[in-house]
């Protein structure tokens, strides 16, 4: 894989990179999840979005948006050359709410005949290759201001991509987890919620969002951890509120995921 252009702010909040991989193998990309919103502008390739419990098949001009703590990954259905750009973002970082712009957020939307959505792309490239990274901290926000503001305008006219649900138990299992995510108490609560054995709880996740049911939601909790302490609430109080018991395993449990303290959040 080849990343052509790459730029991330300071603070981590903002990111941006265009890939260009000849050859991807088909086993390249894991299934994860953060607390950014993601967008990822698809530019050619032969391969599948999967989203939670949905999967889309991609075509040039796709755009992909993903919510916070959406579980996803995408899959390289053949070694064609593939092409994207991506970018993450905090939802308040450029001073409005990304997720209000969109009414009706959709996971994938055909933009392949808006002919001005990959050229906002490439201008963000001709600024990374040209600039610094300080002027590149002072320009990035306003360019990403005019694309989303683009977006919206674009979206509009969408044409949303239809998806494929990968299986209906798991359909319904992501939906309570994510219903229920602080205060789920074990795999078996959600087991005995769809009349089904733990057993095949877990194959299932394994098969289908290569993951277990365990870190799914152990994961999606850290990561809600980390939006409620970047906003202010104190760890000990975000602790509990995230389904821990005790602080010290809360502490050790963030150190190990995000490699930081909680309280080196703010």
């Amino acid at each position: 894989m080849t990343i052509d252009f790459f730029f991330e702010s300071k603070n981590g909040r903002i990111g941006y990179k265009h890939e260009v991989m000849p050859l991807p193998p088909n086993d390249y990309f894991s299934m994860h999840t953060h607390s950014q919103y993601e967008l990822i502008y698809f530019v050619r390739g032969d391969a599948t979005h999967v989203i939670e419990d949905r999967k889309y098949k991609l075509k040039p001009g796709d755009l992909i948006l993903i919510q916070p703590l959406k579980y996803h990954f995408i899959q390289i259905d053949s070694p064609a050359p593939c092409e994207r750009y991506i970018i993450g973002l905090d939802d308040s970082v450029l001073g409005f709410s990304f997720s209000a712009l969109f009414d009706e957020p959709s996971d994938v939307i055909d933009l392949s005949k808006e002919t001005e959505t990959e050229h906002l792309f490439q201008k963000m490239n001709y600024y990374r290759k040209n600039l610094s990274d300080e002027d590149m901290e002072h320009l990035f926000p306003a360019l990403l201001t005019e694309l989303i503001y683009h977006l919206l305008i674009a979206s509009r006219q969408k044409s949303v991509r239809s998806a494929t649900v990968l299986n209906p138990v798991l359909s319904e299992a992501i939906a309570y987890i994510n219903e229920h995510l602080l205060t789920v108490k074990n795999v078996s609560e959600i087991a005995d919620h769809l009349f089904v054995s733990e057993g095949y709880l877990f194959q299932l996740f394994r098969k289908e969002i290569h993951q277990t049911p365990k870190k799914y939601i152990t994961d999606k909790r850290m990561l809600l951890a980390q939006t409620m302490i970047r906003s202010g609430e104190r760890p000990s109080e975000v602790c509990a509120k995230c389904g821990f018991s005790d602080y010290s395993v809360f502490y050790r449990s963030y150190k190990l995921f995000f490699n930081k303290a909680p309280s080196e959040e703010y």
